[in-house]
């Protein structure tokens, strides 16, 4: 089998894991019922879907000793993650190993340095009105969950792929792909909606667990009303400096993202996906490239507790914000 130009015969030491469930998964799939991740993780699916990876014959995956029953292909059709005809399995989202990321990431780090300096201002004016607030260590978390992986989404909507559920996809919708090297710092965005507004907390690999027991529903509860006012708020409009800042950084990261022929060369060498899906990927490579440049270049501070296995809750509250 070949991933990207790879044999799985290569030397254990530059091969990736022989199971995805190893690899960095992730998904564009807002809404969903469920996510593609835990199927992954399921028996020895994780290493089915890799050695399937370009299609492979039952009969030789039978002989790497892999005997997936009619329910577990099943399944995996049923989340879009495998295709079966004539015998065939062929791994059906994208799967992008060491040989393409390494290169990507490589050349992704000019292109950040670029955005970083077309973004400063932006970025440190929004610290400085959360300090004017009273919240001065939220602002890792609002830049990047309100502007670089929150608004900018909204710049980019008509190149992604729809998210809405249908009959034919009831479970999820969107895109979703495998990647190695793994980033565990790489932070990503959750949203707790109620009616007043939305709860965002922003997350890493290694808070996530600790995070989610965090944010029990009692506990959302209480942070939403925010009486005591130990989360910043943010309003969808103009009139709020948050927002308005937030939106100048979004605009200017998806002009670079949409418009810089550097990062159309570099989308197109992400093969064996769609347009919108390689432009995900590209996309969040380069605001995780970009979020470690602002924190070196600006007096932006990455929340130690992205970093942590578990953080006492006021760590965990800079991971916080309330947008209506």
């Amino acid at each position: 089998m070949n991933v990207e130009g790879r044999t799985i015969e290569e030397d254990a030491v530059s091969a990736p894991p022989p199971d995805l469930s190893e690899w960095a998964l992730h998904a564009f799939c807002l809404g969903a019922r469920s996510s593609p991740h835990p199927v992954v993780a399921m028996d020895d699916n994780g290493r089915i879907l890799y050695y399937a990876v370009g299609g492979i014959d039952m009969d030789r995956l039978m002989e790497l000793g892999l005997k997936p029953n009619e329910s577990q292909l099943a399944l995996m059709k049923a989340y879009r993650l495998l295709t079966v005809e004539d015998g065939r399995l062929t791994t059906s989202f994208p799967v992008v190993g060491p040989q393409v990321m390494g290169e990507l990431r490589r050349d992704i780090r000019a292109i950040s340095a670029d955005v970083t300096q077309s973004i400063r201002r932006d970025s440190e004016e929004m610290c400085a009105e959360l300090a004017r607030r009273g919240h001065a260590h939220h602002g890792y978390a609002v830049v990047f969950g309100h502007a670089v992986d929150g608004l900018v989404w909204e710049q980019l909507r008509d190149q992604l792929p729809s998210t809405k559920l249908s009959l034919e996809r009831p479970f999820w919708n969107g895109a979703f792909w495998a990647i190695h090297p793994r980033r565990d710092d790489a932070a990503g965005v959750n949203e707790h909606p109620w009616s007043e507004g939305t709860l965002v907390s922003v997350w890493s690999a290694r808070i996530a667990f600790e995070l989610r027991s965090f944010l029990t529903e009692s506990a959302v509860g209480r942070l939403t009303h925010n009486a005591d006012g130990v989360l910043p708020v943010i309003h969808s409009d103009d009139s709020d400096e948050l927002h308005r800042h937030g939106k100048l950084i979004a605009e200017r990261l998806a002009e670079a993202i949409l418009c810089d022929p550097r990062s159309k060369a570099l989308s197109e060498r992400i093969v064996g996906t769609h347009p919108g899906e390689s432009l995900l990927i590209f996309a969040h490579e380069l605001i995780w490239d970009l979020m470690d440049c602002l924190v070196e270049a600006t007096p932006l501070v990455r929340p130690r507790a992205l970093d942590n296995g578990s953080a006492p809750a006021s760590d965990l509250r800079q991971l916080l914000f309330i947008r209506q």
